[in-house]
């Protein structure tokens, strides 16, 4: 007899066969599919789907080397060693997976073609994917043959999607390539796997034409509109899909040399048919651009108006002109190069359109003059280029329409020359620093002024970018920083905003002049501009600051509005705007008034993209905002931090440890034993790729910041996602290195990831404590999380200050008391004992104690404090203390308390912790007038046998709730 056992039905599992009175099972060695096929014949169960091993042996062995032809109807006609036989060397059971009736189906998934894709299986009525470990292109010949595909071109490792659901059904697939179906390979037994959906395995077949790359409707075959061919369909590419390693590896693909410039926008017109949305992720090693990995959207596009365009070098059609004859690098006779020669360009139809390209790309400014007549000599060599017509935006003068090897009827008494403006940039003078100031321009060797109405924000910004002066905050016109002595040049800029240079901006030369009292003039941010929220619940809510010229300002706007608050919350990775306030909500600022206008679409990535930025005095009152991502509504989770009376800013970089140019530190986290590992190189920060990222590395980690031994290796960017650089990817450190950077490693910078895959780390000195308590978030046993384990703290020679410092990191005051009523002593273990504090300390762990871990605790000796919480509360406006509108202090600052829920247990409460009596009457909508600030408290939800106002139940009064519905109570005690 045969049966199936340990599978979810009778169709699958491990094979035993029954002999002298037992079950036993079979060894898998020689363990295959005619073997499996003959044990679906024999059970009624189909064909056979797989024949997989199991990774240990579960029984007695009674059958060993199997050795069906697949037509046999019954095991025992097959071929094996005798009964009983025991040296399984394979040491492994035989499985079977039969297909019982199940539809067994497979599909590439989803790129426009059947013969190209993520690989999928249809089994048991629901498609999974296949995962990667082992796969290779033997694999991949089955599935193409499989599906009438041909030979296969690629087998991605990574086909990565952004939501996936569904089983994996299949896991290290090994074929030999001479199946005819994927059921025939080997693999491991179906659903059994140690795989997530970014390891899904995919496979582009190459039948006839079906999968090809052009680059469309450009000057050449190495410059166009990126485009993709499926099965005879064309797909145009979105200006998100790639970037430049994406971009170089398409150049090469189409040998074209190397990638000059990628073009977004739909330069190179639009396109037909459907949009690839995918995110193509090469590491710039691959010969195809499908041998890349994808990233899946789950979006459409239809619209054709942000094709993405490519200029390829073609080895050297692309390369950047040359002047020649002239006085310097700056003007001259423009030569371009095919090949190995240099020729000439043409004059007829040169103008100072074409020459302003030459001169920007070359980092020469701009276009003075363009003399005619072989202004700088006649050339010697061909005629290279003729009727060039630029716009006069451009970036290379290879994006330009042109005739090339244009040799009609034009000689070398017709070449092209061009002056350009020369390499000096813009300087700002007679400002309050070097980063404010009059806008002046070098032209040849004369510095001069530049006129107001030819200058924007976006130009300025450019200016400001130039002179690594951060961003501009202002634009001032009417000679604000004087007249200056030089001429009054009469450019035009018409920047972006996003160039680096201002010479990288196209410029209208020779407008209208104006007068000396119309002088330009340019207020930068003097370096980065930081923006905060001051006096709010959390980062992503409050007062809005600007950090300029080293000190942190306000902004005043009267018409401040939720387009301007969403700016802002994205700039600080914020979310959305829920509020916008332009009432002083958050308290008045004490800083300089640095911006008075602010006027934003809502759709710029940060403030000083914002149209109008204005700079001056103003009677308008401070502007505040809500983001969506606050996460402070119930102040109870935050109240700790509240009665400490102070902010909790986390540094980006903390404790960083060097060896010789390269640093290393955790992010993301206010511990630096805990957090997203970061590196510094070639003068960035950049993150680590979760690629093989596993214990051994997060070990190396731990062990080179002082922080113990690792206890995870976090992925999918657990601490957040970085910016910069993503330095190093598929790291593989052995756990016994002494610096990350002693792991074998491939190139810095090379790599295949986004920073949704950054790593992070779990250091056993990861330090965190809390009061365990049902009653208080102030009171109860005292617990450290440390060597990624709770435990708890003993109390013996635990003397005042020592508490203290525990109720100071709790954020619950500066004194408590010793306190046995918290119940139970905890299952954990006992990490500290006989701490001495001094009390300068800020942490617990920075007190004197025994070793960790070493204890001479009993029973009964387990640490639980009661903290003396204090909130600041007074009365004002009344006739006397104890009577008045309610208002407590947050922050440094005085606010007031909602009559929402304010009834008289909480007005008890309030004149109880005044010493004020018991109350006597609750006074709602501003009674005792309206109080000016911010609105702390919200829906206030005391018993009313509390003795301070902090015990009762506290949310942040973050709703509708204005100075109308201020709160007030009346005590029976006297001033």
């Amino acid at each position: 007899q045969v049966r199936l056992v340990n599978g979810t039905g009778a169709c699958e599992g491990t094979v035993e066969v029954y002999s002298e009175g037992r079950w036993g099972t079979v060894c898998s060695n020689m363990w295959d599919i005619p073997d499996a096929e003959v044990i679906c014949k024999q059970l009624g169960c189909g064909s056979v789907v797989s024949a997989p091993h199991s990774s240990t042996q579960v029984g007695a062995f009674l059958l060993n080397n199997v050795r069906c032809h697949g037509n046999e109807s019954h095991l025992w006609q097959c071929e094996s060693d005798h009964w009983d036989r025991e040296d399984c060397t394979s040491e492994s059971d035989a499985l079977v997976v039969c297909s019982e009736g199940y539809k067994m189906e497979l599909r590439l998934w989803e790129i426009n073609s059947h013969c190209g894709g993520a690989v999928e299986v249809y089994y048991r009525g629901v498609w999974g994917s296949v995962c990667s470990q082992s796969w290779d292109l033997k694999d991949a010949a089955v599935v193409c043959k499989q599906l009438g595909c041909g030979e296969p071109e690629v087998a991605p490792l990574s086909f990565r999607y952004s939501h996936v659901g569904g089983p994996i059904w299949l896991n290290r697939v090994q074929c030999t390539g001479n199946e005819s179906s994927l059921w025939e390979c080997q693999t491991e037994v179906l659903g059994h796997h140690e795989c997530n959906h970014w390891m899904d395995a995919g496979v582009f077949c190459k039948v006839g034409n079906r999968l090809s790359l052009v680059l469309a409707n450009g000057s050449s075959p190495c410059a166009g509109r990126v485009e993709f061919i499926f099965e005879k369909v064309k797909e145009t590419a979105s200006d998100t899909t790639l970037d430049m390693h994406e971009a170089e590896i398409a150049c090469q693909q189409l040998h074209c040399g190397s990638s000059v410039s990628i073009k977004r926008k739909s330069y190179f017109g639009e396109g037909v048919g459907p949009v690839w949305n995918n995110i193509i992720n090469c590491s710039g090693s691959e010969a195809l651009i499908w041998q890349c990995n994808y990233t899946k959207r789950y979006s459409w596009i239809f619209n054709h108006s942000s094709d993405i365009g490519n200029f390829c070098s073609s080895k050297t059609e692309h390369r950047a002109p040359r002047l020649v004859g002239g006085a310097d690098a700056c003007s001259g006779r423009i030569e371009i190069q095919y090949g190995e020669t240099w020729g000439a360009v043409c004059d007829r139809n040169w103008d100072i359109h074409d020459a302003d390209v030459v001169c920007r790309q070359l980092k020469c400014g701009f276009a003075v003059s363009v003399p005619d007549g072989a202004a700088f000599g006649e050339g010697a060599g061909p005629i290279w280029g003729d009727r060039v017509d630029c716009r006069g935006n451009e970036s290379i003068m290879w994006e330009c329409p042109f005739t090339p090897q244009g040799l009609q009827n034009c000689t070398h008494e017709n070449d092209a020359a061009v002056i350009c403006s020369g390499h000096g940039g813009p300087r700002l003078m007679d400002g309050e620093s070097r980063c404010s100031g009059r806008v002046e321009i070098l032209h040849g060797n004369t510095w001069g002024s530049v006129c107001d109405q030819y200058l924007d924000l976006e130009d300025a910004n450019v200016i400001c970018e130039h002179l690594s002066c951060g961003v501009a905050v202002s634009t001032l016109r009417g000679a604000h920083f004087g007249k200056g002595e030089g001429p009054i040049w009469r450019d035009s800029f018409h920047c972006r905003g996003n160039e680096s240079r201002l010479w990288e901006c196209r410029t209208t030369w020779d407008q209208p002049s104006c007068t000396s009292n119309n002088t330009a003039g340019v207020i930068c941010s003097g370096g980065s501009w930081q923006l905060r929220l001051s006096n709010g619940g959390s980062r992503c809510d409050g007062r809005l600051e600007v950090f300029y010229n080293g000190t942190w300002g306000r902004v005043l706007d009267d018409s401040w509005d939720l387009n301007d608050a969403d700016v802002v919350c994205r700039q600080l990775d914020c979310g959305s705007a829920l509020q916008a306030y332009n009432s002083s909500q958050y308290g008045h600022g004490a800083g300089p008034v640095w911006l008075t206008g602010v006027e934003c679409l809502g759709n710029e990535s940060a403030l000083h993209h914002c149209n109008r930025l204005s700079m001056g005095q103003s009677d308008a009152s401070d502007v505040g905002l809500l983001c969506s991502e606050h996460k402070h509504r119930n102040l109870n989770s935050v109240k700790r931090k509240l009665l400490t009376n102070k902010n909790l800013q986390f540094p980006q970089f903390s404790d960083c440890r060097f060896s010789e140019h390269l640093k290393l530190c955790l992010v993301g986290h206010d511990s630096h034993c805990r957090g997203r590992v970061e590196v510094y190189y070639n003068g960035s920060w950049g993150t680590v790729c979760d690629d093989q990222w596993d214990l051994s590395d997060a070990e190396v980690v731990c062990k080179q910041l002082g922080c113990g031994h690792a206890i995870t290796a976090t992925m999918l960017a657990a601490f957040g996602e970085g910016r910069g650089p993503v330095w190093l990817d598929d790291m593989q450190c052995r756990g016994n290195e002494s610096l990350l950077w002693e792991c074998p490693l491939v190139e810095w910078g090379r790599h295949n990831c986004k920073h949704r895959e950054d790593s992070g780390v779990v250091c056993s000195e990861f330090k965190e404590l809390k009061l365990i308590s049902d009653q208080h978030d102030c009171a109860g046993r005292v617990e450290v999380f440390y060597n990624g384990t709770w435990g708890s703290v003993c109390s013996n020679n635990m003397r005042d200050v020592t508490i203290g410092v525990i109720c100071r990191q709790m954020g619950c005051g500066n004194t408590g008391t010793l306190d046995k009523q918290f119940g139970e002593e905890g299952s954990g273990p006992k990490w500290l004992d006989n701490i001495n504090c001094l009390g300068y300390e800020s942490v617990l762990w920075q007190c004197p104690s025994l070793p960790w871990g070493q204890n001479k605790c009993i029973e009964g000796e387990v640490a639980q404090i009661a903290c003396q919480e204090h909130l600041e509360v007074r009365l004002a406006g009344g006739d006397s203390k104890c009577s008045g509108r309610v208002e407590v202090q947050y922050n440094g600052s005085w606010g007031t308390v909602c009559d929402e829920s304010w009834d008289l247990n909480a007005a008890s409460v309030a004149c109880r912790q005044l010493d004020c009596g018991s109350a006597v009457a609750v006074v709602s909508d501003a009674g005792f007038g309206e109080g000016i600030g911010p609105v702390w408290l919200d829906e206030v939800q005391c018993r009313g046998s509390e003795s301070l106002l902090i015990h009762c139940d506290l949310f942040g009064g973050f709703r509708d709730c204005g100075h109308k519905e201020d709160s007030g109570v009346v005590c029976s005690g006297t001033s």
